[in-house]
């Protein structure tokens, strides 16, 4: 009876322990959004490049850049530095 119940609980422990690890929070992936209300964009331009911001809370920086004779460019400057991994981004208009 010990013996089964060191098991269970052993496997119960095993299985949280995998929940957690595999979380997207453990992982540090999250959703970083603003609201239209509280967006707020910055421009700046020369002759060489404009560039249209957005500070992403807790997350960087988003811009867009346009140099003359170039396609536009989305940077992304992060307050941390990234590892490789694989991520999506993807544009939803506001309802």
């Amino acid at each position: 009876m010990d013996r089964e119940r060191a098991i269970f609980g052993t496997t119960k422990m095993w299985r949280w322990l995998i929940l957690v690890l595999l979380s997207p929070v453990a992982w540090g992936m999250g959703d970083y959004a603003a609201t239209i209300h509280n967006s707020e964009w910055t421009h700046s331009g020369s002759n060489t490049l404009c560039t249209l911001a957005h500070e992403i809370t807790g997350y960087g920086v988003g811009r867009f850049e346009l140099r003359p004779g170039r396609r536009l460019a989305f940077v992304v400057e992060t307050l941390q530095p990234l590892t490789a991994m694989e991520s999506e981004a993807k544009a939803v208009s506001p309802r």
